[in-house]
């Protein structure tokens, strides 16, 4: 499983670079895990980017997890936009 390092800001400005690091992971690999625990700041379009990120997945056989450690920052802006369902596929492979 590679291990891909995101943060410290995972906002609107910088979810291209985010994208493209998420797909080149999958390009070359089957399983992923995000580490997020230096994300300082983000925003919904991040939230989003990881809802995709987990369909474009599902539907070509690969797996993503998001690592347990999670910074505070992440898990309350998870838990403050509405995408709490994330954490039901957050800390286990898909």
């Amino acid at each position: 499983m590679e291990v891909v390092n995101l943060g410290p800001n995972l906002t609107r400005d910088e979810i291209q670079n985010c994208k493209e690091g998420l797909y080149s992971a999958f390009a070359e690999h089957d399983s992923i895990e995000l580490d997020l625990t230096s994300v300082d700041e983000l925003d919904v379009s991040f939230l989003q980017l990881l809802v995709l990120t987990k369909r474009y997945a599902d539907q070509n056989n690969k797996n993503i997890k998001i690592g347990k450690n999670c910074s505070i920052n992440f898990l309350l802006a998870v838990e403050n936009s509405g995408f709490s369902d994330l954490l039901t596929w957050v800390y286990k492979a898909s």
